[in-house]
Formats: structure tokens, sequence, C-alpha cells
């Protein structure tokens, strides 16, 4: 199945565009619109001490874009998958992990269960920034996630849907004796939830050249851990993994393309640059 990226807009037809892109492959997603009621929104930000209470700092305030959840989503909230499953939750049921009023944090969801997705309260910004946090160690440093909610709904709708359409599917990774795996821990050492980030996306920086290289367009709906690349049929998608077992799965590329033949160029690429490859089946 052919498909349409997802369009670029406003923040006044978000819901329409994101409704329309997932429609191709799920019409009945979402009709309408199943938003939170006042109560619950108020009893939310009554927990996370939205508007009551001073974090480190400053007074919190409720993000403007997760308002917009609330009037769309609010009510059910979203689940999405891929090689992570992302669960922003209902406003009813988002008190529970809110229970630290004073913390910076205004929980708002959670990728499978490595990382709780947040809002991130500092000095520097009007709007908090959309971060990470380690849920087994929520003092461990927090990471950026992307600019805007819509961004990354977007981008998790196309790992949700959208790459499964491809008829040829390969995954990509480092070998484990990677030489620029290997140039990576000399320069920034062995891999710490503090350095995470760092080596992550040193890691992306690389692998992007090539799809750079080979002419292939970055989309409006990259974030920081999720890239994609598109040319004619093919498709890039750049991935930080949330659950690696060594630093060569710390990043992952994922090829989608509707012919045989430019999947079969790209895997040529790939194994040039010393990557592995392996057939996905769907």
């Amino acid at each position: 199945m052919k498909f349409h990226l997802p369009i670029q807009g406003n923040a006044a037809n978000r819901f329409q565009r994101l409704q329309s892109f997932i429609a191709q492959f799920d019409p009945n997603w979402f009709k309408h619109p199943e938003p939170a009621t006042e109560e619950e929104i108020a009893q939310l930000k009554d927990t996370a001490g939205i508007s009551h209470h001073l974090c480190t700092c400053g007074l919190k305030t409720f993000p403007k874009e997760y308002q917009w959840f609330a009037e769309n989503f609010g009510k059910s909230g979203i689940n999405l998958s891929f090689n992570y499953h992302l669960s922003l939750s209902a406003i009813a049921h988002n008190h529970s992990i809110n229970h630290h009023p004073h913390s910076p944090y205004f929980y708002i969801g959670n990728v499978w269960i490595s990382s709780y997705l947040a809002y991130y309260y500092t000095d520097n910004n009007i709007e908090p920034r959309l971060v990470w946090v380690p849920s087994l160690d929520p003092n461990s440093p927090c990471y950026q996630a992307a600019d805007s909610l819509e961004e990354l709904l977007f981008a998790s709708a196309f790992l949700n849907y959208a790459y499964y359409e491809y008829k040829f599917k390969i995954k990509c990774a480092f070998p484990s004796h990677s030489i620029f795996v290997e140039h990576v821990i000399q320069k920034f050492g062995t891999p710490t939830e503090h350095n995470y980030e760092v080596i992550c996306t040193a890691l992306m920086q690389y692998v992007s050249s090539m799809p750079q290289s080979h002419q292939f367009e970055c989309a409006w709906f990259s974030t920081f851990s999720d890239q994609f690349w598109f040319q004619d049929d093919l498709c890039f998608i750049l991935s930080w993994n949330h659950d690696p077992d060594t630093i060569s799965d710390f990043v992952v590329g994922y090829f989608g393309s509707h012919t045989r033949h430019g999947m079969e160029h790209m895997v040529s690429i790939m194994k040039c640059n010393g990557f592995s490859c392996t057939p996905i089946f769907t």
C-alpha cells in the first residue's frame, strides 16, 4: 500500500492532519475528539502542582499543547507502538505518576517501561521542554524527546502504521566490534545514564550522513530520537533504542521500500559502510 506522508500545518488543524494521516491505515481512528472534562483537568493540575506549587525553576504552568491533547484525546489517551510502546494516559488516569508537586517534571505518559514522557520546567524556557525521564531512576538526566508533542505524535504514528506498509523492510545496526563504536567509546567513555544522550547523538549524526549523501530529505516530523529520511519510494528511519543491549544497538536504522531493487540498493550501501542488515518479516 502506498500512502501520503504527514502534512505540515498549524496548531489549529493538527487534529485533522493527524486524523487524516492515520485514517489511511485505520479509517475508524478517532473520528471524533474525546475531550477530558474540566473537573478531570483541574484534578490533574492539582495533583501535578500546576499553578499551585513552586518547583526548582519557579511556578509550573499548564503546557499549551497539552491543553490541546486534553481537548482532543484527554478522555481516552493514545497508545502507539513500534520498536517501543508510547502511551499517553487518559487525563483521569494520569494522577499516579504525578505525585511530586515540587518536581520540575509534569509527567504525561511513558515509553514502554524504560522512560516517562514529561514536560521539564527550566529557568530558560517559558514553555517547558518535552523530555524522556528514565523511569527506573527519575534522578538520572532527562533527554530531549521532541520540539513539540505534535512532532512526537506524528513520528510515533508513522512508526506505528506507515512503516509496516512497505513491502520490503530491513533493520540495520552497528556490528558489535564496529570501528566507529570503538571510537565513540574512546571519546565519551563507557556508556552510562549520564552520557547516553551524547553517545546516541554522536551515533545518529554519523549514520544520518549516509542518507544525506544520497540525497534523502529529512521529514519535518523528525525528532531528537527518531529521524525520518525519504527519497521517492524509499524510507530510512534512524531511532534511539530505548532498551539497548550494548552500545552497538543504542541507535538502529530501518529501511523501507516498495520495490526489491530499491531495498537491495540501500542494503549494499549500508553493508559497504560496515552495518549488519536483517530482513523484517511482517
